[in-house]
């Protein structure tokens, strides 16, 4: 699979709804922005990963090594780094969970402790994402040999569902629902049917009607955050799947969606999105501290460019080396 600009534009738009969550919940917590855009994350990730695996040719142990290796150094350096600071620093609650956010399991604490939002609040998703990455290669590498992907990646939809309403209707795991892998693993596993389809389906959508499904799927999906329907979960993945797979299998064709996500700015927004969504509430929390008397909207501007401007830094000082060193190793142990 070629690399496609519009996936990194659909990590900006997934990235610029987590801040409009945190930065303006008179507008987020409406649409439910945050939940949206980190669903999106999601949904991306289950797709990519399952690319990524399925596409390798090096045997399980070295696709195994590879895999691990490169999520690891995109993950942890900074992630690690950032802990460490707000460590040192004595920003709570970073001290108490310190060793949880380590082993990411932070996802477990939010919900035991009743953490509300505080500086590493987003740390869930990480843990998450971590905790789908320890056992999706073990389930894709054996089975995609043996045919039998497409029922696995079904039969983890089907329990994510089933588990996202089973912990919907029972008091004591309601809290859980939004947080833990199993109930989420409905997003990723929908990733991963959307790289299935990818793969076995022909061209792209009719070029006519790709305009009209366009705008048919976006209204659903405001009718349904309007009035907020219990199926706003699953029909808002179902969406995702739909825009991963229109922006990827549709290169060619360039309409407002290939300009939209493909924009230089939007692009790059998302290239660096993992840093604007690790550092938005440590900065904005830190501001906050630092400026008691600001205006929110000095307060929303400050952190926008100091979250960006260190996002940028960390990409290309650390987390873009450190990929290419991991590409070239992984590389030579392949040979």
């Amino acid at each position: 699979m070629n690399y496609c600009r519009q996936l990194d534009g659909l990590r900006c738009v997934a990235v610029l709804l987590v801040l409009m969550q945190h930065f303006l919940p008179q507008y987020g917590n409406r649409m439910h922005a945050g939940f949206i855009g980190v669903n999106l994350f999601f949904v991306l990730s289950g797709f990519l990963i399952t690319a990524k695996l399925d596409q390798s040719r090096l045997s399980f142990r070295k696709t195994i090594s590879a895999f691990y290796l490169q999520r690891f150094a995109r993950i942890i350096p900074i992630y690690y780094l950032t802990i460490i600071v707000l460590f040192f620093l004595d920003v709570s609650p970073v001290r108490e969970y310190a060793l949880h956010s380590f082993l990411f399991f932070f996802n477990i604490d939010l919900v035991v402790h009743d953490i509300h939002l505080t500086p590493i609040t987003h740390f869930w998703s990480l843990a998450v994402e971590m905790q789908f990455y320890l056992i999706w290669p073990f389930l894709i590498l054996p089975l995609r040999k043996k045919n039998m992907l497409l029922m696995c990646i079904l039969v983890l939809i089907v329990i994510g569902a089933f588990m996202q309403f089973y912990f919907g209707y029972i008091a004591l795991m309601k809290p859980y629902r939004w947080v833990s892998l199993f109930p989420l693993i409905f997003a990723m596993a929908s990733g991963s049917l959307g790289y299935y389809i990818y793969k076995h389906s022909g061209r792209g959508f009719n070029q006519h009607s790709m305009l009209l499904s366009d705008f048919l799927v976006l209204g659903i999906c405001t009718l349904i955050i309007y009035f907020q329907h219990w199926t706003m979960f699953i029909l808002l993945t179902i969406a995702s799947v739909y825009f991963i797979l229109r922006v990827s299998k549709n290169l060619e064709q360039k309409d407002w969606l290939f300009f939209l996500l493909g924009n230089g700015p939007i692009v790059y927004l998302g290239k660096i999105s993992y840093g604007i969504y690790l550092f938005h509430l440590p900065f904005f929390f830190g501001f906050m501290k630092l400026m008691p008397n600001a205006t929110n909207a000095s307060m929303i501007i400050t952190t926008t460019i100091a979250t960006i401007v260190l996002a940028v830094i960390s990409f290309h000082w650390l987390e873009n080396p450190l990929r290419k060193k991991i590409i070239s190793l992984t590389a030579a142990n392949g040979k």
